[in-house]
């Protein structure tokens, strides 16, 4: 597993490099797929997101991509990928509105780190276009009685 310890070596250069990031988005999207390692898409994902906040425009073609991963079968993907989504969201709106559905589906996932990942999502994209959360308050209220206290507090957050 050298080459995963490279590239992820690769991408924590690239992390604290944000002069960069403009230039290597396509070469950090190149990261994702099957044949790297869990470790090395979700760093990927978090470092997409990071950038698509920064470089809206830049991450556009690579958008389906990162979204795609909210159906992984691996929590730690579908988390970064929502955490990806929202912060990208916050940078440009309309390149995530394909994905808003999937993203809602997000909040009844069975992992507590997906669902807290989704309320910090949301929050990210509310905080520059609220006007796409609106009708869906209910949700936050809903998510008040969820079983994990981290999630509850995180809803009270998106109702505050």
């Amino acid at each position: 597993m050298r080459i995963n310890e490279d590239i992820l070596k690769e991408l924590r250069d690239v992390t604290k490099n944000r002069q960069s990031w403009k230039s290597n988005i396509d070469n950090v999207a190149e990261k994702l797929g099957e044949e790297h390692s869990v470790p090395v898409n979700a760093k990927a994902l978090w470092l997409l997101g990071e950038m698509g906040l920064k470089h809206p425009k830049k991450i556009e073609r690579h958008v389906e991509d990162i979204a795609s991963y909210m159906k992984d079968e691996n929590p730690k993907l579908r988390e970064r990928s929502v955490n990806a989504v929202g912060r990208i969201g916050r940078g440009d709106e309309k390149l995530i509105i394909p994905h808003l559905n999937m993203l809602m589906k997000m909040r009844h996932d069975e992992c507590e780190n997906v669902r807290h990942a989704f309320l910090w999502a949301c929050e990210n994209i509310a905080s520059t276009a609220p006007e796409l959360f609106c009708e869906k308050l209910d949700i936050f209220y809903e998510m008040i009685g969820d079983s994990i206290e981290k999630v509850r507090i995180e809803a009270l957050k998106c109702l505050g």
